[in-house]
């Protein structure tokens, strides 16, 4: 099982701007830090996708712990694809 996961993401992307809101929640016993990623993709295709757009912060979970985000970031064109990426902090 992964150490935390995201739930309840909503997002919507302009043509130079996306917005996200989501929760996460640490699904394992002991605190962790955590980086999460939001990546904008244009491109209707895995072989022609490309990540227009980032947001990225760390984040500390107790365990147990949930969080909403709402981020907003820029966009260098138009994206059709959001996805949120956690990974463990270095």
């Amino acid at each position: 099982m992964p150490p935390a996961a995201v739930t309840d993401l909503s997002w919507a992307c302009g043509a130079k701007r996306c917005t996200a809101s989501f929760r996460v929640e640490a699904t394992e016993d002991d605190d962790r830090q955590m980086l999460v990623l939001v990546r904008a993709y244009a491109g209707d295709t895995v072989a022609d996708r490309k990540v227009v757009g980032e947001h990225k912060e760390t984040a500390a979970f107790a365990a147990g712990q949930s969080r909403r985000f709402n981020v907003a970031f820029e966009t260098r064109s138009p994206a059709s694809r959001l996805r949120v990426i956690l990974e463990p902090a270095d």
